[in-house]
């Protein structure tokens, strides 16, 4: 069994794309019913878009979570498949969750674009430290 402190953050980021998921699904069918659309108004991703408009808020931040934090993703794997898990490489972790629980709450809800472009940058700035630190620690330990 794998124990390692990055796995906190790890769950966490899942938690939060399963809660994005959720609402995903619980406002589609939602606006489906108040809408009274069919079926074949899910048929692509434009005609769901053109369908649901507003109501499509959650949806477009799932995509969102399978862009920026990928990378989240493939470097705890690599931190863990190598060992190197600093102090550091934890906070930064639980930093960028912390800013994509904040991303998807103001994307989700108001959506204000300043705020959201702010979380966005932010927590992409705090992975691409993380991936530093991570780089400079692999090469410093002659891995």
């Amino acid at each position: 069994m794998i124990s390692s402190p990055l796995i906190p953050p790890l769950l966490a980021m899942i938690a939060l794309t399963a809660g994005v998921w959720v609402a995903m699904v619980v406002q589609r069918l939602g606006a489906q019913k108040k809408l009274g659309l069919p079926i074949d108004a899910f048929a692509s991703r434009a005609s769901t878009s053109a369908a649901f408009g507003p109501y499509e808020k959650a949806a477009n931040h799932y995509m969102n979570l399978f862009e920026a934090p990928v990378l989240f993703y493939v470097l705890v794997a690599v931190s863990l498949a190598t060992g190197i898990v600093t102090p550091l490489t934890v906070t930064l972790a639980w930093v960028f969750v912390g800013f994509r629980v904040a991303h998807a709450l103001i994307h989700c809800s108001y959506n204000n674009v300043s705020h959201r472009g702010a979380t966005f940058l932010l927590g992409a700035l705090v992975l691409w430290i993380n991936w530093a630190q991570f780089g400079w620690a692999l090469l410093s330990s002659g891995g």
